[in-house]
């Protein structure tokens, strides 16, 4: 019986090793891309001062800004903050969040006349409207 036992051993421990298949997709492939949005694609509008302690120190009355969306990620850009990314919720909503600080950030939401959302600062804050471009 230990005879057997012991010719096994191996003939078991050889066809553990044998077994080269490759581990399946989903361990290799990371978190798979989020689906298409029906906000996909280009925006435009523009952002008009609502609110400024300080005219001077907030910029133009109002001003041109673009957004790109992609599988329901936004890019767009939101004053002394530069670039500024957020991604589409279920619920229709979008918040714009600068790369400077975190803090910084434009809460908004798709209606049928496009995209609204308000970018407020310490001392300023914008309306900012947009609907498709087309691009």
């Amino acid at each position: 019986m230990t005879m057997r036992l012991l010719f096994a051993l191996p003939v078991l421990l050889l066809a553990a090793c044998g077994d080269t298949a490759p581990p399946p997709a989903s361990a290799t492939a990371g978190v798979p891309p989020p689906p298409p949005s029906r906000y996909d694609g280009g925006w435009a509008g523009t952002m008009v001062r609502a609110f400024a302690v300080e005219r001077a120190a907030c910029g133009p009355e109002s001003f041109p800004i673009r957004m790109r969306i992609a599988q329901g990620r936004a890019i767009s850009a939101l004053p002394g903050q530069g670039e500024a990314r957020g991604t589409v919720l279920n619920d229709n909503t979008l918040t714009l969040r600068g790369n400077l600080d975190a803090a910084e950030r434009a809460p908004g939401r798709f209606t049928d006349q496009g995209f609204i959302a308000r970018y407020q600062t310490r001392n300023c804050a914008w309306d900012i409207r947009m609907t498709r471009s087309g691009d």
